[in-house]
C-alpha cells in the first residue's frame, strides 16, 4: 500500500511536471492548466478514499519512503506555486486561482467528511459484530441452561 502511495504520487507529479512545462513553454491556456490540476486532485482525493476504505492495515512508512513522500510533497507545493504566478499575470487567471483555491477548499472538507463517515460506518460495523457476539453468546447459554432444566425436570419427574 505505501509503495502504491508512492507510485500514484510519482505519476501525478510527472504528469504535473509535464502541465508545468507546457504552461511555461507555450503559454497554455489557463483554464487547460487549472482543469487539469482539478483532475490531479479529484484523482488523489479517490486514492486517499480507497487507501481508507482498505481494510488491511497500514505500514509504517520507512525513512526512504518518507524522505521520497516528502520530497514529493515539496515537488507538489513547487507546483501550485508556479501555477499561481502563471495565474496571477492576468485578471482571469487571478479570478480563476481564487476559483481554484475555493474548490480545493470545498474538496478539503468533502474529503474530510468522507473521511469521518468512513471511520463512523467502521465503528459502527464493529458495535454491531460486537453486540451480534453477545447476544448469540447470551442466547446460546440461554438455551444451553433451559435445555439442561429440562432435562433435569423430565430426570426428576420420571417413574
Amino acid at each position: 500500500m505505501i509503495f502504491e502511495s508512492i507510485a500514484a504520487i510519482t505519476a501525478a507529479l510527472s504528469a504535473v511536471n509535464g502541465l508545468v512545462a507546457a504552461a511555461k513553454e507555450t503559454g497554455a491556456n489557463v483554464t487547460g492548466v487549472m482543469g487539469k490540476m482539478g483532475e490531479i486532485q479529484d484523482g488523489i482525493h479517490r486514492f486517499e478514499l480507497e487507501k481508507r476504505e482498505a481494510s488491511i492495515p497500514t505500514q509504517r512508512l520507512t525513512p526512504a519512503e518518507a524522505f521520497a513522500l516528502a520530497e514529493k510533497k515539496r515537488s507538489v507545493a513547487r507546483y501550485f506555486e508556479d501555477v499561481k504566478m502563471i495565474c496571477m499575470m492576468s485578471a482571469e487567471g487571478a479570478k480563476l486561482w481564487e476559483e481554484f483555491e475555493r474548490t480545493m477548499q470545498e474538496s478539503r472538507e468533502q474529503h474530510a467528511r468522507d473521511v469521518k463517515m468512513i471511520i463512523q460506518r467502521q465503528k459502527a460495523k464493529k458495535a454491531f459484530l460486537h453486540d451480534l457476539f453477545v447476544y448469540s453468546v447470551v442466547g446460546f447459554c440461554g438455551l444451553t441452561i433451559s435445555a439442561v432444566i429440562i432435562a433435569l425436570v423430565i430426570a426428576f419427574f420420571k417413574p
